[in-house]
C-alpha cells in the first residue's frame, strides 16, 4: 500500500472553491451549493493507495469525501453518477440526502458523526475494487465493494464542499501515518450503522 501525499488540484476545481497553504487545504466562501467540488493532484489506474484529510471545519450539509473516475459529469455531485464514489459528511441529519455512502444516486447508511479536526482516511484499494474509510485512525468501513476497475481506468480523489465562512474548509495531511488495520492485511469486517 503507498501512503499518498497529495493536494488540491488547482486546475481541476469549481472557480468558487478556494486553495490555499501551497494547495493543501479547499475552501467555500459562498453559500449553500451542493456542486463545488476539488479533485486531488493524482489519479490512480491499480494498486493500494491512502491517503487523509483533516476536517478543518465542522462538515456543511453537502460536503462530501471519496473518488471519481475521468467519466465523472463536472456538475454531477459526487456519488450520484455511475463514476463515482463518496461519503456525505453532515453530521446533524439521518436524512440520505446529507450523509451515508453514495454511488449511483443510491445511499446506505454510514458514519456521519463527523466534527471539527477529525481526520477522515480513504483507502483505496484497486487490487481488490473496494473505498474504505478511517476516521482518526480507526476503520469504519467498506462502503465500496466491486469497484469496476478496468485497465487504465484512472481512480481521482475528489470532495465537495458548502457552507462557507463557518464550515467546508478541509486539508490533506502532509503526514500521513498508514493505519495498523492496512499495515498487518486484516481483513475489514462490515460495520453496520
Amino acid at each position: 500500500c503507498s501512503v499518498e501525499i497529495l493536494h488540491f488540484d488547482k486546475n481541476k476545481k469549481d472557480a468558487n472553491i478556494v486553495l490555499s497553504n501551497n494547495d493543501y487545504t479547499a475552501d467555500y466562501t459562498g453559500g449553500c451549493n451542493k456542486l463545488k467540488w476539488v479533485n486531488a493532484n493524482k489519479s490512480f489506474t491499480g494498486g493500494k493507495h491512502y491517503w487523509e484529510f483533516v476536517i478543518d471545519l465542522t462538515p456543511g450539509c453537502y460536503d462530501s469525501v471519496g473518488v471519481v473516475t475521468e467519466n465523472h459529469k463536472v456538475g454531477t455531485r459526487i456519488g450520484e453518477d455511475a463514476h463515482s464514489w463518496a461519503i456525505r459528511l453532515y453530521p446533524s441529519s439521518t436524512d440520505m440526502s446529507f450523509t451515508g455512502a453514495h454511488h449511483k444516486n443510491k445511499g446506505t447508511k454510514f458514519e456521519n458523526k463527523w466534527k471539527s479536526q477529525d481526520k477522515l482516511g480513504v483507502f483505496l484499494d484497486l487490487v481488490n475494487g473496494q473505498v474504505s474509510y478511517f476516521k482518526n485512525g480507526k476503520y469504519i468501513g467498506t462502503p465500496f465493494k466491486n469497484l469496476k476497475t478496468n485497465k487504465g481506468t484512472k481512480f481521482t480523489p475528489s470532495i465537495s464542499l458548502c457552507h462557507g465562512k463557518s464550515t467546508s474548509k478541509m486539508t490533506f495531511l502532509k503526514r500521513v501515518t498508514l493505519p495498523h488495520d492496512i499495515l498487518s492485511g486484516a481483513k475489514f469486517k462490515d460495520i453496520k450503522y
